[in-house]
């Protein structure tokens, strides 16, 4: 019996994923990347703070969204140290977008179970491509919230900016 080859194993995985919705990000990453398993996770993201002694509204925010196992975050809802987010993601946003809210789509990389932990903050600057948003972790004086997310499709954590670091 021979063994199927990899475009096949690829396609079928494109297949699975396709008929449980995901989307078009999800279905590129297990055409392409041939990772085990992989899901789509959403996040709105709002501020409770007026951000007071930040920088003027022109100078611009860096939003950094990261998804956890629940068991990967302290009591203080921080990572712990050599902690490892399945998905991260930045964005550059404005005073007014955080006080609207703003959706974070992810593709988080070998699947987090039925439950994650999405970890968000706002910090002054913007977003670099040198920079490597599951590495980051928030700066003091950041705006930051922790919401959980559950992997019923469609389903977004809502995540306040309403705590200090």
């Amino acid at each position: 019996m021979t063994q199927p080859s990899t475009l096949s194993r690829k396609k079928n995985r494109a297949a699975v994923t396709a008929r449980a919705g995901a989307s078009w990000l999800a279905l590129l990453a297990a055409t392409s990347l041939g990772v085990r398993s992989l899901g789509e996770l959403r996040a709105d993201v709002r501020v409770d703070a007026a951000l007071g002694d930040a920088p003027d509204e022109r100078s611009g925010y860096r939003l950094i969204v990261q998804s956890y196992d629940p068991s990967q975050l302290g009591r203080d809802q921080l990572p712990f140290a050599g902690a490892r987010p399945s998905a991260a993601a930045q964005r550059s946003v404005t005073l007014e977008q955080l006080r609207q809210g703003i959706r974070v789509n992810m593709v988080g990389v070998d699947g987090q179970g039925a439950e994650a932990c999405v970890l968000a903050w706002v910090e002054p600057g913007h977003p670099d491509p040198e920079f490597d948003p599951t590495t980051a972790r928030p700066l003091s004086g950041a705006y930051l919230g922790v919401a959980r997310h559950t992997s019923r499709i469609g389903d977004a954590a809502r995540v306040l900016l309403s705590r200090r670091v």
